[in-house]
């Protein structure tokens, strides 16, 4: 998907984390995920076949949904091109390991408006995120946590009161360094339920006119800062 998006000079690579290197002490190089030794970019489906013996036996439920040709996982997405042609990689991964995945496309110009309704109907869904400043605190409690833009289902898991607890505390610590090694062990813990998976760290390149003056990039957002632009005469 990285090379079909232009590779990794242009598109960007593989995340470990859903905090972002550019947020500096915030971030933390997470274990496992990318990182364990069993991770190929280009697939392992044979390491994904024993993964899923183990889950016929610890989750029986959802490894029939998940290989039973007559139910199977659904994954919703924007109705794009590049959507469509990114999908025929994913279900022919998925169909190797022998997972049955249905790509379904929503429209695009409303999808973001709709991924809490969309959230309590697929198994799967799409989107981005960028933080608002430089602070975790806009990304782990409104990605993962009670904010507005959580789209894992994670709250339904046992796993979920811990973490949401360590959010709360975070938010709250005066301690800057305190506060960073907090959002870290909450990246880790996150990046180990896999809430988040196919976590991409992508890159932007801004261009602009001759003409265009006031031109600053907002590096947390990676977008110009809209209101100091003019048009020179």
């Amino acid at each position: 998907l990285i090379d079909l998006a232009g590779g990794l000079k242009y598109y960007g690579e593989m995340g470990d984390n859903i905090v972002k290197p550019n947020l500096g002490m915030d971030y933390i190089a997470t274990k496992g995920n990318i990182h364990d030794p069993n991770f190929k970019i280009g697939g392992n489906p044979e390491y994904a076949k024993t993964l899923l013996a183990q889950a016929k036996t610890a989750c029986p439920d959802a490894y029939d949904r998940a290989t039973n040709p007559a139910k199977g996982l659904k994954y919703y997405r924007p109705d794009t091109a590049d959507n469509k042609k990114s999908a025929v990689i994913v279900e022919a991964a998925l169909t190797k390991a022998g997972i049955v995945i249905e790509t379904v496309y929503k429209p695009s110009g409303s999808y973001n408006a709709n991924l809490t309704e969309y959230k309590s109907q697929t198994d799967f869904l799409a989107s981005g995120w960028a933080p608002d400043w430089a602070n975790a605190s806009t990304v782990i409690p409104e990605m993962w946590g009670d904010g507005c833009c959580n789209y894992t289902k994670n709250e339904d898991t046992p796993e979920y009161a811990p973490f949401s607890a360590k959010i709360k505390k975070a938010l709250v610590e005066l301690d800057r360094k305190k506060q960073a090694k907090l959002w870290h062990e909450l990246s880790q813990y996150g990046m180990d339920q896999y809430w988040y998976i196919r976590t991409v760290f992508s890159k932007d390149q801004l261009t602009w006119g001759s003409k265009i003056g006031g031109f600053q990039e907002w590096k947390i957002m990676s977008t110009p800062i809209y209101n100091d632009l003019y048009i020179k005469k």
